[in-house]
């Protein structure tokens, strides 16, 4: 065991805490500003959430250039992918580095720092929230395979999910929105992160070893600090495309996008607009999953006669005709005020889903949910009263379109 440095977890937290503080001294000892902490603060969920909190992903495909593979030759054993503008700017860099090792400016024979190979870049989030579901519905399976528990229709199956997000939702995600947000989401879902090692992240005494007193280490900083990278303080050998920075202004402009808020507002949108789409797809298959035959037991005289209960089979189209686009809505912004543990009491809850309705009715469901999710998602730290935060939110909406379009500034929603 290191006397310096953690090599994993299993130490006392004390020791983790005495051991950290000495590895982060060691790598903020020159001071570098592009050096960040990742896993606090405002960078915490860089590249999830846009500038009101939303959470975010990438548009896929785009005109902005979305999701673009890196070259090949740069790549550890498979294909990786990127933010095109991202992308760019890695190759830019590679060209860079590949002139000043030839000119001796690197060092040789660094297992990592030497020649820079991608071993992790974008992780498509779609695909790890479809994870979750499918595990989500493998539980709820489990769950309500309990005798006492009658799924006949979808309205049972309703009330026995939202019992059980009751209990679970505030630490377990149902909605893409409260995913993006959790832990199993990371910033590689941004596609704006570059892994160049596959280490483990608790071993700081490796870290040290394999970077931070790597030769290559102080050129390696400032190289990524010229292309606008980022390098996460914790993990170092992941590096973060710093969409603020002069150095990555230039590939973003070969697409258009000038600056942090053009890259949101054009590449990215809300999660809950897919989400909330699918949601009644969502639910059906669920509930087809989890129904199945009952018996009821009645008696008549004197004898006990069973009979057996068939669930109701639904398609998209009679579940849209029994349950309308205001009940989904509704049902949606409860499980959101379930897993966000709101601070809002239950009539401030029962305004602000009526007040998302009339919204809906008159401008359309993406709408009424970037109005939902921005006051769900405001930072509580100088929280005002709720008619106040409606009023900003409002007057925000009312400045600028919903990502993604092009509807006008004189688009009316402060009226409303």
């Amino acid at each position: 065991m290191s006397t310096f440095f953690a090599e994993d977890n299993n130490e006392t937290t004390k020791e983790l805490y005495q051991k950290r503080l000495i590895y982060v001294g060691f790598v903020d000892r020159d001071n570098p500003d592009h050096v960040i902490n990742f896993h606090t603060g405002e960078k915490l969920m860089y590249g999830r959430i846009d500038e009101f909190h939303v959470p975010m992903i990438i548009n896929t495909p785009s005109v902005y250039g979305g999701i673009k593979s890196f070259d090949a030759k740069f790549c550890q054993q498979q294909n990786f992918y990127g933010a095109a503008f991202v992308v760019d700017a890695f190759h830019g860099m590679m060209q860079q580095y590949s002139k000043d090792s030839y000119n001796g400016k690197v060092s040789a024979g660094d297992e990592f720092l030497t020649e820079l190979r991608i071993h992790k870049a974008f992780v498509n989030p779609v695909n790890l929230y479809n994870e979750q579901i499918r595990s989500y519905t493998a539980a709820l399976k489990q769950l309500f395979a309990q005798p006492q528990t009658k799924i006949l229709t979808f309205e049972d199956f309703i009330t026995q999910l939202m019992a059980t997000l009751g209990r679970t939702a505030h630490r377990s995600a149902f909605t893409q929105a409260a995913f993006t947000k959790s832990r199993h989401c990371p910033i590689n879902c941004s596609g704006f992160a570059i892994e160049i090692a596959d280490l483990d992240a608790a071993n700081d005494l490796e870290k040290m070893q394999k970077f931070v007193e790597s030769p290559n280490w102080e050129y390696f900083v400032n190289i990524c600090n010229q292309y606008g990278f980022m390098i996460d303080q914790f993990v170092p050998w992941r590096i973060v495309a710093d969409i603020d920075s002069e150095g990555m202004r230039p590939y973003a402009l070969a697409y258009g996008l000038g600056n942090r808020t053009k890259i949101i507002n054009m590449m990215y949108k809300s999660v809950h607009e897919d989400n909330f789409a699918n949601l009644p797809n969502l639910l059906l298959g669920m509930y087809n999953a989890v129904k199945r035959p009952s018996v009821k037991f009645d008696e008549c005289n004197g004898r006990t006669l069973s009979t057996i209960q068939h669930p109701q089979d639904y398609t998209p189209e009679s579940l849209s005709a029994q349950y309308s686009n205001m009940y989904f809505l509704r049902l949606y912004c409860k499980i959101r005020f379930l897993e966000e543990e709101t601070q809002f009491k239950e009539f401030e809850q029962k305004i602000l889903i009526d007040d998302c309705q009339d919204l809906a009715r008159i401008h359309g469901n993406d709408r009424a949910l970037d109005y939902f999710e921005r006051i769900m998602n405001k930072p509580f730290d100088n929280v005002g009263s709720m008619s106040y935060i409606k009023k900003q939110v409002l007057a925000q909406m009312a400045e600028a379109a919903p990502r993604g379009t092009t509807v006008s500034s004189t688009d009316d929603i402060s009226g409303y």
